[in-house]
C-alpha cells in the first residue's frame, strides 16, 4: 500500500505523514525534507531559484523514491515507469 500526501504548503502534510508511518509501523519519506537535506531549507530555494525550480526537484525526488522502493521491491516496474512519464512532462 502506498500513500501520497499532496496538499497546500503548512496543511500538516509531514505531521500527518509521520504519525500514519508510525501507526502503521513503516518507514516514511519526505520529499522536503530529502530536498533540504541534499541543497538548504526550501524558503531559500524558493527565494534564490524561484517555485519552477523547487516543484522540478521536488518531482526528481519523489522519483528517486519511487526507483528505490522498486529496488526493494516495494513497487512494481509500471509504478516507477509510470512516475518518469510524469517527471517528462
Amino acid at each position: 500500500m502506498y500513500i501520497v500526501l499532496c496538499g497546500m504548503m503548512g496543511a500538516g502534510k509531514s505531521t500527518v505523514g509521520d504519525a500514519l508511518a508510525r501507526l502503521a509501523q513503516t518507514t516514511w519519506l519526505d520529499t522536503d525534507a530529502l530536498i533540504e537535506e541534499k541543497y538548504c531549507k526550501i524558503t531559500d530555494i524558493f527565494a534564490e531559484h524561484g517555485e519552477g525550480y523547487f516543484r522540478r526537484e521536488e518531482w526528481r525526488r519523489f522519483h528517486i523514491s519511487v526507483e528505490f522502493l522498486f529496488e526493494i521491491g516495494l513497487c512494481r516496474e509500471s509504478e516507477v515507469q509510470t512516475v518518469s512519464r510524469n517527471l517528462a512532462e
